[in-house]
């Protein structure tokens, strides 16, 4: 999170999957199921992560409206703090990224 306690999200095109942080997304279903992550820190060769369904606010800058943005079989990282978004997930999935 920044100083203002905002989470920020950014488009990805290197991740193969939506990855979400402890304090930068709210979980709404743990799969109770991990999976092995690799590359994703410097410190950390590979970690075991949990997957997740997330759900993340979007202030339009334009309207001033908030939308709420439902992220499924995500990976979360408690560390991260910045959520992100993988493009090709998203357009697999039908969603339109532009």
């Amino acid at each position: 999170m920044d100083k203002n306690g905002e989470g920020r999200t950014e488009l990805d095109s290197h991740a193969d999957t939506c990855v979400v942080g402890h304090d930068t997304a709210l979980v709404i279903q743990d799969f109770g199921r991990q999976v092995t992550v690799h590359g994703y820190m410097d410190d950390i060769s590979s970690a075991k992560c949990k997957t997740v369904s997330a759900v993340v606010a979007y202030d339009h800058p334009e309207t001033g409206d908030t939308f709420m943005l439902v992220i499924h079989q995500a990976i979360l990282i408690p560390k991260m703090k910045t959520n992100l978004l993988c493009p090709m997930q998203l357009r697999d999935n039908d969603i339109q990224v532009n």
